[in-house]
């Protein structure tokens, strides 16, 4: 099925796959805009308007495959959200040490996050659920 865009504020299925892959890619964006923006900005709205979007069309979708993938991306994002602010209160607390222990940790958090990410825009790809 091609992806239309324009179609992604519909509560229909084509706007369900629309809003997932347009929400897939936001994610892959958020992942890669640390490299970009130090601050964290990017990721902490980013972040926000991707829970909204995915929690708002989660109910509307449950009935569909799409149900899945917005499930997916509202949990990739929490976890993301919730470790990420975990993991920075960490690095401050600590006066900057902390950083030792926690970029690893935010590397495994990135490698999770884009697999997750991957694995659903390929069964999105296939017109298959996310398990």
């Amino acid at each position: 099925m091609p992806v239309e865009i324009g179609r992604a504020l519909e509560r229909s299925e084509p706007g369900y796959h629309a809003l997932s892959w347009l929400l897939y890619v936001g994610l892959l964006v958020i992942a890669a805009s640390p490299f970009i923006d130090i601050s964290g900005t990017t990721v902490v709205i980013g972040s926000v308007v991707i829970l909204v979007l995915a929690m708002s069309r989660r109910g509307d979708a449950a009935a569909t495959i799409y149900g899945s993938h917005l499930s997916n991306i509202f949990t990739v994002t929490l976890v993301n959200m919730v470790v990420g602010f975990m993991l920075l209160a960490f690095t401050i607390l600590t006066l900057g040490l902390g950083i030792i222990i926690s970029w690893p940790l935010s590397i495994l958090l990135i490698l999770w996050s884009a697999w997750r990410v991957v694995r659903g825009m390929l069964k999105l790809n296939d017109g298959l659920a996310y398990p």
